[in-house]
């Protein structure tokens, strides 16, 4: 949401029992998950957010709002549901310079005084859902991650993590990618999270590289909760010994073009680029789990440790040699030129891109100003 709840419980001398209607007639725990349901976040389709921003992307091309008129209904619904607005939403939080997120987004101080109010009207502030946006120079020494999980009260029961196509390290250059793992070391995530997402987002022409980095991920990465609880991303092993993991893999078409420029280095089409997106989950090792598959404490990765690059025929080797070697590092593969011919605006046409080569203006990254 582009801020959070502004919620107020008020008291009301009489409230109608509602006795002529139907939907009072259900028990009050059907009538919560009707609520629930209605106010669950949506994109809000009157506000959409530019296409040529690194932030339009699947499930966030506007801000989230709610359909709050319901709690405008009749004071028996809003003495039932007032709340909801807090316990459905999805709180987002951007680690990012300003360019790379929607110009309102939640705030560590905003969200804290809505958990405070919550808290101090004695409702439970369990939230479901957290997404966090983070460029890597951003993420990696987990401070400012570990700011957002120190908020009093703060009980999310889930948190995605999404690293973007331009939030990796130097993709401006089309370098190989790189996660350093620190961040997954130092953190310490609130006790109610169940679960934890870490979406890996690049191009899919780097589908290998992500694909390695997710299956690192699974088998090296496990995150602890404050209290000392551990989540594992492993499901079980192959015939062959190869760890498998919970991954899902999304993919998406967006717009070429970001801050004036169009990136037709990396176009499937004019104008457009095609995203691989791959989401490694871990959740909460039960104990009896633990006891079958020994010690987890190796799971969690030492922070300091420096991001390690390698070939994908020299994976197993790295894994056994490493030692305590934590962060990720994908394929290398052979950049494409960053010395490319672009045009100018007024060029976009099909037939004139090619056709008029003296115009052309020559740019660093592959990329052309609009």
């Amino acid at each position: 949401m582009s801020s959070p709840p502004n919620l107020s419980r008020l008291t009301f001398t009489k409230i109608s029992p509602q006795s002529d209607s139907h939907l009072f007639s259900l028990p009050g725990e059907l009538r919560n998950l009707i609520w629930e349901y209605v106010l669950i976040p949506y994109n809000d389709p009157s506000r959409p957010y530019p296409s040529s921003t690194c932030y339009a992307r699947p499930d966030f091309y506007a801000p989230l709002t709610s359909s709050v008129a319901l709690l405008r209904t009749c004071k028996a619904i809003y003495s039932e549901a007032w709340y909801l607005p807090w316990t459905t939403a999805e709180l987002c939080f951007y680690l990012t310079v300003d360019v790379r997120r929607p110009p309102r987004v939640e705030t560590v101080g905003n969200v804290q005084k809505a958990l405070d109010h919550l808290h101090n009207t004695g409702v439970d502030t369990t939230i479901n859902h957290v997404r966090v946006f983070a460029q890597l120079c951003s993420l990696e020494d987990g401070m400012r991650l570990q700011y957002i999980l120190n908020m009093k009260h703060f009980k999310p029961r889930s948190i995605t993590v999404t690293i973007r196509h331009t939030d990796f390290w130097y993709w401006e250059n089309d370098e190989t990618l790189r996660v350093g793992g620190q961040w997954v070391g130092a953190c310490r995530f609130p006790e109610t999270v169940e679960k934890i997402k870490v979406e890996f987002e690049s191009l899919e022409r780097k589908k290998s590289q992500v694909d390695e980095i997710a299956q690192q991920a699974v088998e090296r990465w496990g995150f602890c909760r404050a209290d000392g609880r551990k989540l594992s991303a492993v499901t079980g092993k192959t015939e062959d010994g190869k760890v498998e993991g919970e991954m899902t893999v999304l993919r998406w078409t967006g717009s070429s073009t970001w801050e004036g420029l169009r990136w037709i280095r990396d176009e499937v089409e004019q104008g457009k680029l095609n995203y691989y997106v791959k989401t490694v989950t871990w959740r909460v090792k039960r104990e009896q789990e633990r006891r079958d598959e020994g010690e987890v404490d190796n799971l969690v990765v030492v922070a300091n440790d420096p991001p390690i690059t390698w070939g994908i025929h020299q994976h197993q080797n790295a894994l056994s040699n490493t030692g305590r070697q934590r962060s990720l590092a994908a394929t290398h593969t052979k950049p494409l030129s960053l010395n490319i011919c672009t045009t100018t605006e007024e060029e976009l046409g099909p037939s004139s891109r090619s056709s008029n080569p003296s115009n052309t203006k020559t740019s660093e990254f592959g990329c052309k100003a609009m």
